[in-house]
């Protein structure tokens, strides 16, 4: 195991001067790793939202070969203006307009079911988290933040 920073650190926001900024404060003095100076572990994640992290998704479908004329047109049918009902016209439920078929949207689903569903990724995130034991985790879009 490395060595691990004997002090205490807090992140400080500072909204007004720079809302994405934030800068590391220590409160007492670090100790030196030798001629390195301190060290220590930062780990960051994206989680992805829930509706996001699904492979339904036009920028996953990870299963399917789908080459960059097909994928241009999936991506203007996600991206398509709101029809006259007020409701998109192309969505997941109706596979985009019919640009993925049935079969195609069986494989996306169990691949979602293998690698995206939050159960799966939260067991692999926690055995990361676990065996790294960062002294700085960032866990973005985490939107399951009871489990």
């Amino acid at each position: 195991m490395g060595f691990r920073p004997m002090w205490v650190a807090a992140l400080v926001a500072f909204p007004r001067e720079c809302p994405q900024a934030f800068r590391l404060a220590a409160e007492e003095p670090l100790i030196s790793d030798g001629d390195r100076g301190a060290s220590f572990l930062v780990k960051q994640y994206n989680i992805l939202a829930g509706y996001l992290g699904n492979n339904m998704e036009p920028w996953f479908l990870y299963g399917l070969d789908v080459n960059q004329s097909r994928f241009a047109a999936i991506m203007a049918a996600h991206n398509a203006p709101k029809g006259p009902s007020g409701k998109y016209p192309y969505t997941q439920e109706n596979r985009w307009g019919g640009l993925i078929s049935e079969e195609e949207a069986e494989i996306l689903q169990q691949v979602n079911e293998r690698f995206f569903e939050w159960q799966v990724r939260r067991k692999r995130l926690l055995q990361e988290i676990l065996r790294d034991n960062p002294d700085i985790l960032v866990l973005e879009e985490l939107d399951h933040v009871d489990d």
